[in-house]
């Protein structure tokens, strides 16, 4: 998807000096390098918020391409040179802007040619309100390998993880806890990465004082056990079956210490 700006016409005038709009808004020529600049990279501002569309299309089924005409109502939170909007592979005849009763030329240049549009998440989950998982859409699902999107602070930044072997569409996501998920479509995977560890341990003492000394017996005994799986190349080394290796640990511990010790009065 591509990055376009839509911009009065004074904006990209000629002239090198300020210049006033048709709605009488001061505003300077916009060169393509501060336009790149500029442009979004994710969601689009919200200065401008769509309210209506209308589109009245050409449609040939036995075409690779059709034409027609796309209005758009919007409300400006503030007042705005040119607007933001998403295309791809747009042939643009004419643009015009229309406030208050008044129309005037516009500009629709294409700015940003790689953008983010390529790849977009979707299928949104929560178990908890604070770890969210998304799946990661791609229009060519042959490039790149199937991939979710975490995030363990409500959305704030978020990580994007390998989902198997080959790529696919996933058309489910849902998680029972931040470790416990399923992802999938005509393939289903549940999450495997994280583990669970325990330990036991269980001690004792006995002692018993005579008149001739004293008798101590203590014993302990320890449980230990650890069953990880990690992922930290996802299918760097093993591309087919994937790169996950499991830690197993278990470990059993005991002690035991007796002493006496004799009076002599």
């Amino acid at each position: 998807m591509r990055w376009i700006g839509l911009v009065a016409a004074s904006v990209l005038a000629l002239s090198g000096c300020a210049q006033r709009s048709a709605w009488t808004l001061p505003v300077q020529p916009a060169s393509p390098e501060q336009l790149l600049r500029d442009a979004p990279m994710g969601r689009l501002p919200r200065l401008a918020r769509p309210v209506t569309y209308r589109a009245a299309l050409d449609l040939d089924p036995r075409e690779t391409r059709f034409d027609g005409t796309v209005e758009i109502d919007i409300l400006l939170e503030n007042a705005a040179t040119g607007l933001w909007l998403h295309g791809d592979d747009l042939e643009v005849s004419s643009v015009t802007a229309t406030a208050g009763g008044e129309t005037v030329a516009a500009t629709w240049t294409e700015v940003l040619t790689t953008g983010t549009g390529n790849e977009w998440g979707w299928k949104l989950q929560s178990p908890d309100g604070v770890h969210v998982f998304a799946s990661i859409e791609v229009w060519n699902i042959a490039t790149v390998p199937t991939r979710i999107a975490r995030s363990s602070d409500s959305g704030q930044t978020w990580t994007i993880d390998t989902v198997g072997p080959g790529a696919f569409r996933l058309q489910g996501i849902g998680f029972l806890t931040p470790q416990n998920g399923w992802v999938g479509d005509e393939y289903l995977f549940r999450s495997t990465d994280g583990g669970n560890t325990s330990r036991y341990s269980l001690s004792g003492e006995w002692h018993r004082i005579g008149a001739n000394g004293e008798t101590r017996v203590s014993a302990y005994a320890m449980r230990y056990q650890l069953a990880l799986y990690s992922n930290f190349t996802y299918t760097l080394e093993r591309p087919t079956t994937g790169d996950q290796f499991s830690q197993q640990d278990r470990r059993s511990v005991y002690g035991l210490q007796a002493s006496q010790a004799w009076s002599h009065g």
